[in-house]
């Protein structure tokens, strides 16, 4: 704690100063304590006036209190990275009146093991990296918290008390969808296979479905057995499990050089996630 500049007495005692007794207190009615409470208390001895606090700046030089560090933001960088990235930015209120400002992290909550530091200006660059791979013992994954506190260095022997605690991490990856494919029933003019699109569990859990054609093939949704059984292109948003029947009828087509497709795609937003595609070769098509 800074100095205020004011020397404490806690209670003032009359004690023998020679003779025999010397050290002694002359009487126990003679011990006055001061309640620290009540402020500036005085008591009163042999007609003269003591006080519980005394201003006294040459020995009590009055030094400015180091300013305490806050974390305005955390976060952990890369989350979507399947490398591994050890690396969190920090957003800190830098002071002025401070020369350095220290961060220690660790996966203890109370700082009790597994410490990391680091230093930098306490004047420059509020926002700054931080990578904690000097950790004895580094976290399995990125969901895993990090804690953060920080505290200034004013120079000398003048530095501030701890920062409020701060932790962040990665939010868990969420799986991407799938497409699981049964096996196609091909005839001389038709090929048909179903298509189950299976959504991960989670709360972002909706998903596109895009199914196009090329070629000179055309659906056969009478063909295929099973619910939905595709009639023409497909856009749209599913929010749970869903299968899709696929058929092309090569009926129309003689050129045996011809191919057909039907594709379907699972995106998350403008992500695919996974294809599948149906071809039809029209070689020795006898319909």
């Amino acid at each position: 704690m800074a100095n205020t500049g004011f020397i404490i007495h806690p209670s003032v005692i009359q004690v023998f100063t020679s003779g025999p007794n010397s050290g002694s207190i002359v009487s126990a009615s003679f011990n006055e304590t001061f309640n620290s409470g009540s402020g500036f208390t005085s008591a009163s001895l042999c007609d003269n006036e003591y006080v519980y606090r005394e201003q006294d700046l040459e020995n009590c030089p009055v030094v400015d209190e180091c300013p305490i560090p806050t974390f305005v933001s955390l976060s952990a960088n890369n989350c979507t990275n399947p490398v591994p990235d050890r690396t969190y930015t920090l957003f800190v209120n830098l002071s002025t009146e401070a020369t350095t400002l220290f961060v220690e992290y660790s996966t203890s909550a109370t700082f009790s093991t597994n410490v990391g530091t680091f230093s930098k200006s306490a004047t420059s660059n509020a926002i700054f990296s931080v990578n904690i791979s000097d950790l004895s013992s580094l976290p399995i994954s990125k969901t895993t918290p990090i804690y953060f506190r920080c505290y200034f260095d004013c120079g000398g022997e003048n530095i501030s008390d701890y920062s409020p605690t701060k932790s962040t991490s990665c939010p868990p990856q969420e799986l991407p969808a799938s497409l699981i494919a049964g096996f196609p029933s091909t005839t001389s003019c038709y090929t048909c296979v179903g298509i189950t699109v299976q959504l991960p569990r989670g709360t972002s859990t909706s998903r596109t479905v895009r199914i196009t054609k090329t070629g000179t093939a055309v659906y056969a949704p009478g063909f295929c057995t099973g619910v939905n059984q595709v009639a023409s292109n497909i856009n749209e948003v599913i929010t749970s499990k869903k299968t899709y029947n696929l058929g092309l009828d090569a009926a129309q087509t003689q050129n045996n050089n011809l191919i057909s497709r039907i594709t379907i795609q699972v995106l998350k937003g403008n992500v695919v996630e996974d294809t599948y595609i149906l071809t039809r070769q029209h070689i020795n098509n006898f319909c």
